[in-house]
C-alpha cells in the first residue's frame, strides 16, 4: 500500500506541474519547492534542538499559531522551523517573526522525508490539525522523532475508520500524541485503538480571542464606511459575491465590503464587473470615490481576521459550495453570522447556530429577511454579538492544555511564560 501511496503522490505532483503552466497558485507550488533541499541545508544547517511545526494553509497556521508563539516564549533556545504545503499559507507568512524558520513542505516520498529530516533533525514535530503525510511520518517513527498532531479532529467518513483504511491506522497508533478538538473525535480514536490521545479543544478559540483584542485601524475602510452599517462578505466564492450583488440593491443605507477567497487578478476583475462600477478597490486606496461606492472589494489577504472589527453583520462564503470558511474570526467580535446550508461539518457553526448567535441560509430570501431582521434592531445585534464572544471565551484555554503535553517532550521551559 506504501507504494501505491508513492505512486499517488507522484502522479499528484506532476499533475500540479502540469496545472502550473496556466494558473498562478500551482506555479507558486511548484516554483517555491524547487531546490529545496539546497536552500533548507543552507538556512537551518546544523541547529539544535529544533521544533518542527507544519501547516496545510494559512487557516491551520492560524490555529497552531497560538502554540508557535508559546513555544517561542518559553523555549527560546529552541530554534522553530515552519513549513507550509500551500502557497496561500507560505506567501503570506513567509516572514512570521516568531519563528526562525519557513519553508515549503517538499513532496511526500521516502527520498524527500530522509533528505529532510537529515538536514532538520528535529527534537519535535508538531502537525497542524489533519496532515498526515506519511512518508515523513514513517520516516520520523524509525528515528525516534516524537510527533504530534494539535487541534486534531476526525470525523467517521475519514479512511482511518473503513474497512479498507488499515494500512493508515498504523501510522494513527505510532504517533506520540493527539490533542483532538471534541469528544466524537476522541470516541474515533479509541475505537481504532489509537492510545495517545487527550481532549484539549481547538487553540483556533486562543488565537481569535487575542485578535480581537489587536488594535488594528483601516483607515481606508472607514472612511468607505462613513459611520454607516456594514455587512462584510468573508472567504467569498462566486455563488457568494452573486448572492451579495442581489442584496446590495435591497438596502440602500447599508455599505458592503466584500473579502473574496481568492484576489488573483481575474478573480478581482470578475467582481468588480459584476457590481458595474460601484465597487472600489482596496489596493486602488484613495484614488477612487469611496463615498459614492456602495462596495469595496478587498482585494488583498492576510488582513480579514482583524477586518471583522469594522462589521456590523457578517455573511462566511462557501456554505453553498464545499463548506463554510471559519466564522471564529467575526464571533469573536460579536455580531450576527449568516452563511449558507453546508456549516455541518464546523462544530463552532453547529453550537452558534444551536445558541442564536448565528444563522444558516437556504437562498437569497433567507439572507435578507435575516438582514432586515438586525438593521435596524441595533439591541438585537448586540444580544446576538454577546451570545457570539461568550461563546468564544468559554471555548478558550486549548493552547495550555497542549503546552502542558509539549513540555513532555520539550522539558521543562527556559523561560516560564504558561499557563498550564
Amino acid at each position: 500500500m506504501s507504494l501505491l501511496y508513492t505512486l499517488a503522490i507522484r502522479v499528484f505532483g506532476l499533475l500540479v506541474r502540469v496545472a502550473a503552466l496556466f494558473k498562478r497558485s500551482p506555479k507558486l507550488w511548484v516554483s517555491g519547492r524547487r531546490g529545496w533541499y539546497r536552500r533548507l541545508k543552507a538556512d537551518i544547517g546544523g541547529a539544535k534542538n529544533l521544533v518542527w511545526f507544519h501547516a496545510a494553509s494559512l487557516g491551520e497556521f492560524e490555529q497552531g499559531r497560538p502554540i508557535i508563539e508559546r513555544v517561542r516564549a518559553e523555549y527560546p533556545d529552541h530554534p522553530i522551523l515552519l513549513t507550509f504545503f500551500s502557497p496561500s499559507g507560505y506567501e503570506v507568512r513567509k516572514d512570521f517573526d516568531k519563528v526562525d524558520h519557513v519553508h515549503y513542505l517538499p513532496l511526500d516520498t521516502p527520498r524527500n522525508a530522509r533528505k529532510f529530516l537529515n538536514v532538520t533533525r528535529p527534537k519535535l514535530a508538531v502537525f497542524i490539525r489533519y496532515e498526515y503525510w506519511y512518508n515523513f511520518l514513517w520516516a520520523m517513527f524509525r528515528r525516534d522523532i516524537p510527533v504530534v498532531i494539535a487541534s486534531a479532529i476526525f470525523r467517521k467518513d475519514q479512511l482511518f475508520f473503513k474497512p479498507y483504511g488499515s494500512w493508515s491506522r498504523k501510522a494513527l497508533r505510532r504517533i506520540s500524541r493527539f490533542f483532538v478538538q471534541n469528544e466524537e473525535s476522541l470516541e474515533l480514536l479509541e475505537s481504532i485503538g489509537v492510545a495517545n490521545k487527550e481532549l484539549s479543544g481547538d487553540t483556533r478559540f486562543d488565537r481569535v480571542w487575542e485578535a480581537a483584542k489587536e488594535k488594528m485601524e483601516f483607515p481606508l475602510v472607514e472612511r468607505f464606511l462613513a459611520g454607516r452599517m456594514c455587512l462584510m462578505a468573508g472567504s467569498t466564492w462566486p455563488f457568494d459575491d452573486e448572492l451579495i450583488k442581489e442584496i446590495v440593491p435591497l438596502f440602500p443605507d447599508l455599505k458592503f465590503v466584500v473579502v473574496p477567497h481568492h484576489v488573483d487578478a481575474a478573480n478581482v476583475r470578475r467582481i468588480s464587473t459584476l457590481f458595474e462600477g460601484d465597487a472600489a478597490l482596496y489596493t486602488r486606496g484613495e484614488d477612487q470615490d469611496l463615498e459614492a461606492c456602495r462596495v469595496l472589494v478587498v482585494d488583498t489577504i492576510g488582513i480579514l481576521t482583524y477586518l471583522y472589527r469594522l462589521a456590523d453583520l457578517v455573511y462566511v462564503g462557501d456554505g453553498f459550495g464545499a463548506g463554510i470558511h471559519s466564522i471564529m474570526e467575526p464571533a469573536a467580535f460579536g455580531m450576527p453570522i449568516f452563511f449558507g446550508p453546508n456549516y455541518h461539518r464546523f462544530q463552532e457553526a453547529v453550537d452558534l447556530v444551536e445558541r442564536g448567535g448565528a444563522f444558516a441560509v437556504n437562498d437569497r430570501q433567507g439572507l435578507v429577511e435575516g438582514i432586515r431582521r438586525f438593521v435596524d434592531d441595533e439591541p438585537g445585534r448586540q444580544a446576538v454579538g454577546r451570545l457570539c464572544r461568550e461563546y468564544v471565551e468559554e471555548k478558550r484555554g486549548a493552547t495550555d492544555r497542549v503546552m502542558t503535553g509539549l513540555r513532555e517532550f520539550l522539558g521543562e521551559p527556559t523561560v516560564w511564560k504558561g499557563k498550564g
